[in-house]
């Protein structure tokens, strides 16, 4: 890499510091703009709002809180008590709300640039100015991305939830492991999917102390949380509507992901094995993509990222912004990327088309659920292309380095006789 990036240096230009506070204070403007006039139509929207991360519950169980009533009694809400403390004074104020989902989303994306900009510089060996160039397009992709505005604008919990990942990338890279270890918890505790981002840690610090101290504050970090959840609420109920119910999956309600589709057709004789196996679809990648990429803790958070918001149970689009906008950072693999058109097809496409087969759908009734899912199955589509060609890239990147190791001068042409095989010892 180090070759092809000081070739390129002199050709990118990094933004001015005019330009990058126009940036920020446009994507505040946006989100200000489609707060006002776009959320009414995206409050409803199945593909901004799920179960988990909808708004007007976290509303709602804050007003049961306040009449006394158990907000986890029902299947309502579904996260933990403390949530519902910690977002009592924003759900009275529109302004406020406002305020602090802009900042926390412009917060992210700063976040990610300097993650970008670090992992460019520290892991890559890039020029400065290099990495800066890269690491503002990756500003710029995330605080434009429709998909985040959109998040943004209807207060989901997941642009908090990727608040807190882009600072766990951060911690991640600048080698803190307490830190990043129980912010990961807490970002778990919001949405258990990201729990398997522990794989990170055990990669991004090898040695035996550090991965030690990972396992002993993950533990500590959880008997905590327990405790004050429990404290916060004396019966042990919210157990069964938080963890139960992203395991068990009761709520059919359509999204972006493959399980209410599945569900709603399937026998329920056959529903409990078919709940684990696509449980345990998310687990059993870990292991393969930890050993093949142990070189790059890096690439294999991008690429868990990609699996969660394929295969968790209640995926919106927040889930995809991070690893969207992370994409230019890892600039390494994108000679290797094969099928770029199709994957900016399927996401254009599925951007345009999903609200248009849903009111076919829903609204007018002139379709049925398989244009929903149709749509939602080419989102996932681009996710599996986008996710088997960086895997191919940073394995093909690989084949570089041993040929250009063993002195083989024409690298392209000799690579074409080699196989990409799985050796992982």
């Amino acid at each position: 890499m180090s070759n092809k990036v000081s070739d390129k240096t002199n050709l990118v230009v990094a933004f001015s510091l005019p330009v990058k506070i126009g940036v920020f204070g446009l994507a505040g403007i946006l989100r200000l703009f489609s707060a006002f006039y776009l959320a009414p139509f995206l409050f409803n929207s199945r593909e901004f709002v799920t179960p988990w991360n909808s708004f007007k519950r976290i509303q709602e169980a804050v007003y049961l809180l306040s009449v006394g009533i158990d907000a986890h009694e029902g299947d309502l809400f579904h996260l933990m008590p403390m949530y519902i403390y910690i977002f009592r004074i924003l759900t009275h104020e529109f302004w406020l709300c406002f305020i602090v989902y802009t900042l926390c989303d412009l917060i992210t994306g700063y976040c990610l640039k300097r993650f970008a900009f670090n992992y460019l510089v520290s892991i890559q060996g890039a020029h400065s100015n290099y990495a800066e160039h890269f690491s503002d397009i990756v500003a710029v992709l995330y605080l434009f991305n429709p998909m985040t505005i959109g998040s943004c604008s209807v207060f989901s919990l997941s642009s908090i939830a990727n608040f807190l990942l882009a600072i766990f990338a951060n911690l991640v890279i600048r080698k803190h492991v307490c830190l990043s270890t129980i912010l990961l918890i807490f970002i778990s505790s919001i949405y258990p999917y990201y729990f398997i981002l522990l794989a990170v840690l055990f990669l991004a610090f090898p040695s035996v102390i550090q991965r030690t101290t990972v396992v002993i504050v993950t533990l500590f970090t959880i008997l905590a949380l327990f405790f004050i959840n429990q404290s916060l609420n004396s019966t042990s109920s919210f157990f069964q509507n938080t963890f139960g119910f992203f395991m068990a999956v009761p709520d059919l309600t359509p999204n972006v992901g493959a399980f209410w589709y599945f569900f709603v057709q399937i026998f329920d004789h056959y529903r409990e094995f078919f709940r684990w196996i696509f449980q345990l679809n998310m687990l059993i990648y870990i292991v393969p993509l930890s050993v093949t990429l142990r070189k790059d803790p890096y690439v294999t958070m991008l690429l868990l990222l990609i699996q969660i918001s394929m295969f968790s149970s209640y995926p919106s689009y927040a889930e995809a912004v991070v690893y969207l906008a992370l994409i230019p950072a890892f600039s390494h693999l994108h000679q290797h990327i094969r099928h770029k058109l199709i994957i900016f097809g399927c996401f254009c496409a599925t951007l345009v088309l999903t609200p248009i087969m849903w009111r076919l759908w829903v609204v007018t009734g002139s379709g049925n659920a398989n244009f929903y899912f149709a749509i939602n199955f080419v989102y996932t589509i681009a996710q599996v292309f986008l996710m088997s060609d960086l895997m191919h890239s940073y394995l093909r990147n690989q084949l570089v380095e041993k040929c250009r190791e063993k002195g083989i001068a024409d690298i392209n042409e000799k690579t074409k006789k080699f196989s990409l095989e799985f050796r992982p010892f």
